[in-house]
């Protein structure tokens, strides 16, 4: 009874290793929407990690940090490579991480009325 039940909420292992496979990819492709913020990237990420710990796939928080940080868009690259050339990526924590760039975000929109221009 029990295995029926596991068997059809949870799925077979084929369908475990579909689903993971299918987080693996999204993992993989994950990146930043050009209108999201930074909290709501990471909330993404962190169910999308979460999904994949549940499936026995797991990341080291160093491979979590290199994914955040390619997975910023453009006008992000000056933060990356400064966070890059002045903190040891293999020891930075995502904590740490989403500290400094919330902190840069919040930067970014405070000058956002100064770059507009007048009409």
């Amino acid at each position: 009874m029990y295995d029926s039940l596991c068997s059809t909420y949870d799925g077979n292992d084929q369908v475990k290793e579909a689903k993971a496979n299918l987080l693996v990819q999204q993992y993989e492709l994950f990146k930043m929407k050009e209108d999201e913020t930074i909290e709501t990237m990471y909330s993404r990420f962190k169910i999308l990690v979460s999904g994949l710990s549940v499936l026995k796939k797991s990341y080291t928080t160093s491979d979590h940090v290199r994914k955040i940080l390619r997975s910023l868009p453009i006008r992000w690259r000056p933060k990356v490579t400064a966070i890059q050339e002045a903190r040891n990526l293999a020891t930075l924590t995502l904590e740490e991480l989403m500290s400094s760039l919330i902190s840069h975000e919040m930067e970014l929109i405070a000058d956002e009325p100064q770059r507009k221009p007048r009409s």
